[in-house]
């Protein structure tokens, strides 16, 4: 798939319908927010001079510039200083700047409103020499799905995967299946980034649940809890 692809699957939250923030992630957990201008999507990070002496070292700005369409990119470099040019120097910053990270990268999404649905492609590195991303899919989605019970809430968290990458460290789950952890909260919280309940949730694997609705995806699943 390319950029645009991604940054189109769901523009809106399907849980409460605000728009999505797409982000570029780097293998060392770092995030770029996505802006989109004349058809390219910029991502950009902060790049600290770490061997210079000075107290305070100079932060140079890397700038990922990602076509929506055919996945070629180009990187630009700024600093405090619009003067400077990018020297030699800072390009070779650059390179154990990108061996730190490994060369890693995703692309994510997710809702800042209400925390209960986020996305991401399966890893990727970026080919200097072609200048192109490599191949990439959507390979995770999670929706947070809350049930008012009598006296709690019941949590059900479900997290989609789809093809499954062939990289040692994503084969834990297999191609189409659904994995939904459930518990039961009495102030029915969740979010994408939840820490949860070690001790009292239920773990289920089964064949792909797609997302059709909040409600509709909630009840089947739901059903599916009642009879497991």
């Amino acid at each position: 798939m390319n950029i645009r692809e991604f940054i189109e699957h769901r523009q809106d939250c399907p849980i409460c319908n605000s728009k999505l923030t797409s982000y570029l992630k780097t293998g060392s957990s770092k995030r770029g927010a996505i802006k989109i201008e004349n058809n390219i999507a910029l991502a950009t990070f902060e790049m600290r001079d770490m061997y210079s002496r000075d107290l305070h070292p100079t932060t140079y700005k890397v700038i990922y510039n990602l076509s929506l369409d055919n996945n070629s990119f180009t990187i630009d470099f700024t600093n405090e200083s619009p003067k400077d040019s990018v020297s030699i120097n800072t390009i070779k910053k650059f390179n154990y700047y990108s061996e730190n990270i490994s060369n890693i990268y995703c692309l994510t999404k997710d809702c800042s409103i209400c925390n209960k649905y986020s996305a991401r492609t399966s890893y990727f590195n970026l080919d200097y020499k072609k200048a192109t991303v490599n191949d990439f899919f959507i390979w995770q989605e999670n929706f947070a799905l809350i049930t008012k019970m009598e006296t709690d809430y019941r949590v059900a968290f479900l997290q989609n995967y789809y093809s499954a990458p062939e990289s040692e460290y994503q084969r834990v789950y297999q191609n189409n299946e659904s994995v939904i952890l459930t518990w039961r909260s009495y102030d029915g919280g969740a979010s994408f980034a939840y820490n949860y309940p070690e001790i009292k949730k239920t773990y289920t694997k089964l064949p792909l649940i797609p997302f059709v609705s909040e409600l509709i995806t909630s009840t089947r699943i739901n059903t599916l809890i009642l009879f497991s």
